[in-house]
């Protein structure tokens, strides 16, 4: 990491090698990032017993610690068109981290954890984590990014989404997916290709037995002609008629 910094720093380059180097660098710095979230993770379930001020706080300081080495090194040996990037980058780290470890967990990856969606207070104390966090970057990038930046990226748009909808009753998630899987009936009537799916097929005969088992399993799906708003993720059904 360190050798990759000084790369960074030194480098000469524009364009796309530059920032080839800058998403190589901040990919090291993940690890870390994401272990910091997983403890405000754990924290969110103490929401209820202390004001959210204190909490919020304590449950981000080990994120800014590191914030606020990585931003002195950033300052101090980058000139600005490295240290845009750099910003830029970490943030979109940030909230892709946010995302997959609190907001919208992918559960085969949680077979050992609980499952555990967010309440309305949760949510909301996510929401201000994140305004701290962006005024933070603005303020600690020695001005080379301005708070609307940050908030016109499509991953904050789209958390900001995301977590309104945590908020919206059982019913209104009901309606909304209902008229979504309609709108895709619509679509896929204009389309020749819907996409691609790979499945695996096994049919087994058990000695002496008349019936016969089927199992399908959906291997892949890959360029789904999915028109969503991106509240709900797609989805492949199977149908077995016969």
């Amino acid at each position: 990491q360190i050798n990759l910094f000084k790369a960074v720093v030194s480098t000469q380059s524009t364009g796309e090698t530059r920032n080839n180097l800058v998403v190589e660098l901040v990919d090291h710095l993940r690890g870390h990032i994401e272990n910091s979230i997983r403890w405000i993770k754990a924290d969110l379930r103490n929401v209820k017993s202390k004001k959210d001020e204190d909490i919020l706080l304590e449950m981000i300081s080990p994120l800014l610690m590191y914030y606020d080495q990585i931003f002195d090194k950033f300052v101090k040996n980058c000139y600005e068109a490295v240290r845009k990037p750099l910003v830029r980058n970490t943030w979109k780290v940030t909230l892709k981290a946010f995302e997959e470890i609190i907001i919208l967990p992918d559960i085969n990856s949680m077979a050992h954890e609980e499952v555990q969606e967010l309440n309305n207070r949760q949510s909301l104390m996510v929401e201000n984590i994140l305004n701290y966090l962006k005024n933070y970057f603005t303020d600690n990038s020695d001005n080379c990014t301005k708070a609307k930046s940050l908030e016109k990226m499509s991953e904050m748009k789209h958390l900001r989404k995301v977590l309104s909808d945590y908020r919206l009753t059982t019913d209104t998630l009901i309606k909304n997916f209902v008229n979504n899987a309609e709108s895709q009936n619509w679509y896929a009537e204009q389309e020749d290709s819907l996409g691609e799916l790979q499945l695996q097929v096994d049919l087994f005969s058990p000695p002496g037995q008349e019936h016969h088992d089927l199992t399908v399993k959906v291997v892949s799906a890959s360029r789904l002609n999915w028109n969503t708003t991106k509240m709900f993720k797609p989805f492949v059904e199977v149908n077995l008629i016969g």
